[in-house]
């Protein structure tokens, strides 16, 4: 039995696509992204999901709390679901909110700084596969946290390719394969889970 930890936001959670006034259901375990993943890769792995809502890679949210700081989380779940054979991180598109003001140089740079952080948990022997979030949407939300994300998010790919080669760590560019709802133009819709979750299970496969 190999064991996948995938650690993320609202888009490894399932959140669907919503406007504020709206509080839709999950997507159920088959739809998201590493239900896809497990069921592929099928009963010899256990893929875990850890994603949450509102999640950043290190920032501690002064509006949503604290807790949300992926970097004080991740030490955590890694002890928790020792041992490990992969970690996937897919982190960075909550660190777009305007009052973070991150661009996306720094925000790569924080994923690697959990890329890091992994390795010193857990050994530097432990693969590691971060996914670049795909570029935000420019949407008409009053008073959105995520104004000017789309521009923000412009340089996720070149950034995360950048620190990926820098820390010698396997990367995707789910931008290649997916796109953000053009509803709240930061998450996935169910047809971009299954997607993602085939293109994360042919990576995952090389790297196992």
């Amino acid at each position: 039995m190999r064991t996948i930890l995938c650690f993320g936001d609202s888009n490894t959670w399932g959140a669907p696509p919503s406007l504020p006034s709206e509080e839709l259901p999950r997507f159920p375990p088959h739809v998201r992204w590493p239900g896809v993943l497990a069921e592929q890769l099928g009963e010899d792995h256990q893929v875990i999901e850890n994603g949450l809502c509102g999640r950043t890679t290190c920032y501690r949210d002064p509006v949503q709390g604290a807790w949300l700081s992926g970097l004080d989380h991740l030490p955590v779940s890694l002890l928790t679901h020792d041992p490990l054979d992969l970690v996937i991180l897919m982190l960075g598109t909550n660190d777009l909110k305007s009052r973070f003001n991150a661009d996306a140089r720094t925000i790569a740079n924080n994923v690697g700084t959990l890329v890091e952080t992994v390795w010193a948990h857990s050994g530097e022997e432990l693969p590691v596969l971060v996914i670049c979030p795909p570029q935000a949407k420019k949407v008409s939300i009053p008073r959105s946290p995520f104004a000017g994300a789309d521009a923000r998010s412009e340089a996720f790919p070149r950034e995360f390719a950048r620190m990926a080669v820098e820390k010698q760590v396997s990367w995707i560019d789910a931008g290649e394969f997916v796109v953000s709802s053009d509803l709240d133009g930061i998450h996935l819709e169910a047809n971009a889970h299954r997607l993602l979750g085939e293109v994360v299970t042919d990576k995952v496969r090389t790297l196992l």
